[in-house]
């Protein structure tokens, strides 16, 4: 199914955490990895754009860590908010809300929406 997806929904799919006791019907498992490489590119074209961004409004801290000064703030968040409401068109495969367990939490039912059909 096409769809046309917002990077902010991608990042979301891509840091889903799917933990070994998760239990899917094999064709679900199936499709989850596949999409994952679908979205793949776009997640790591986001992440270097990430860094990019963190790289032109901030500065290391004391830690090491990565500090946004509070005059760049503004701007960073802008940038950010539009990097995130970007959208691309992917072809994914679908499933059926049956597919999916009984009981779920609503963080991984939430990731997985966008697999859903209609």
């Amino acid at each position: 199914m096409q769809k046309d997806l917002t990077i902010k929904e991608i990042v979301e799919f891509m840091t889903l955490d799917l933990t070994d006791n998760q239990k899917f019907k094999r064709n679900v498992a199936f499709y989850i990895v596949s999409n994952a490489n679908i979205l793949r590119p776009h997640f790591e074209a986001f992440e270097s754009q990430r860094k990019s961004m963190l790289e032109k409004y901030g500065r290391a801290g004391e830690n090491g860590d990565i500090i946004i000064p509070q005059e760049n703030v503004k701007s960073f968040t802008e940038e950010m908010k539009q990097l995130l409401d970007s959208k691309v068109t992917v072809t994914l495969s679908t499933i059926q809300l049956d597919d999916l367990p009984e009981e779920m939490d609503i963080s991984t039912m939430r990731k997985l929406m966008l697999m859903i059909g209609k």
